[in-house]
């Protein structure tokens, strides 16, 4: 299970990284990549069909992105967090069965008889 944990923080950390772009604004790379695309799009003639093309896909991209954002929320408010709930919860059971263990060793140990 820690494994999984480890696996799960490492996938949402690589969604949810950040890219600082020309106007110091952290964003994802693809939602800056939509953003420029649309920028570009509006550069060319009104009825430039590769103007037209290149913004709807840049608006495609600045939804991915929104939706990576959203995914990263809900996986980490959810998943994540719930596993590590899970993780805790099993680390209070090992210990208390490492108690008990350590308990009944001492009181098998005091049952010996005594040595002269």
């Amino acid at each position: 299970m820690e494994k999984l944990h480890k696996s799960m923080n490492m996938y949402i950390k690589s969604l949810s990284k950040r890219s600082e772009v020309e106007d110091r604004e952290k964003t994802l790379p693809v939602a800056y990549l939509g953003s420029t695309m649309i920028s570009h799009g509006e550069d060319f003639e009104p009825d430039s069909e590769f103007g037209m093309c290149l913004s709807a896909m840049g608006r495609a991209n600045e939804k991915i992105g929104r939706m990576q954002e959203s995914y990263v929320a809900n996986a980490t408010s959810s998943w994540l967090e719930s596993l590590e709930r899970s993780l805790a919860q099993m680390k209070e059971y090992q210990v208390r069965t490492l108690c008990r263990a350590s308990v009944a060793v001492a009181d098998s140990m005091t049952d010996l008889p005594q040595e002269a």
